[in-house]
């Protein structure tokens, strides 16, 4: 990954060093100052000292926010110095594909992926009426009932729409099991309109993402496991 200037990277530079760093905000404040340094590649030989200088902190907690950024599997160590993990360098991504739409005013962002076979849950769940009632109510569809799965492209994972807004479907308790909340994002794939949901607890990997449709995509879409799809998802 390269460090490009221009709007975006300006934006980012901006928001984050002209205002103090919040809790919240430090782990990315973190990521951006490691990534300018070389740690895309591997390459981030940096102090402390340096650290707490580039980012306006004391180098105790400079140390401290690294090993907080090692612990959550954000960073790691090779020969060359400290690199970004996928972790890392997806919770960049995420942040950057937002900063990117809104200073280019697009109104969504886009996945990119392959047609996956999944594993059957999601006809199970999507014929439950207590989550079916709440699709019709609050999107204003009956959902087929199955999902099509999309393995999403290197850098790209669903933890991208962490932080936007979406609609929630709410969990349930059924037969003394909790069954949990859904979190859907209005979309485009192939001009249909679908949803990209967020499940509270799923079977799949953070790089697969499920879309719920009033209509069979497969069968409407004429996709079959391995054809390349986009799916823009709305940001408002």
């Amino acid at each position: 990954m390269r460090v490009r200037s221009g709007p975006a990277a300006a934006a980012f530079i901006f928001v984050l060093f002209e205002y103090p760093v919040m809790k919240g905000e430090r782990r990315l404040a973190l990521l951006i100052e490691l990534l300018r340094s070389g740690a895309a590649s591997g390459n981030a030989r940096i102090s402390t000292g340096e650290l707490a200088r580039s980012l306006g902190i004391s180098q105790q907690s400079a140390s401290r926010w690294l090993g907080e950024a090692e612990k959550n599997g954000d960073i790691g160590h090779s020969d060359r110095g400290i690199r970004l993990t996928k972790s890392g360098l997806m919770e960049l991504g995420r942040v950057s594909m937002i900063l990117k739409s809104g200073l280019e005013g697009s109104d969504s962002i886009e996945f990119r992926g392959k047609v996956s076979a999944g594993v059957g849950d999601g006809r199970y769940y999507l014929g439950m009426k207590e989550y079916a009632m709440q699709f019709e109510e609050k999107l204003g569809i009956r959902p087929f009932p199955g999902t099509l799965n999309i393995h999403l492209s290197e850098r790209q994972d669903r933890s991208m729409l962490r932080g936007m807004s979406g609609t929630e479907i709410s969990g349930f308790r059924r037969d003394g099991r909790r069954l949990g909340a859904i979190t859907c994002f209005g979309a485009r794939l192939r001009g249909l309109r679908c949803f990209v949901s967020l499940p509270e607890r799923s079977h799949y990997g953070p790089d697969v993402i499920e879309v719920i449709s009033e209509h069979d995509l497969r069968r409407k879409l004429k996709l079959k496991d391995g054809d390349e799809v986009k799916v823009k998802v709305a940001m408002g």
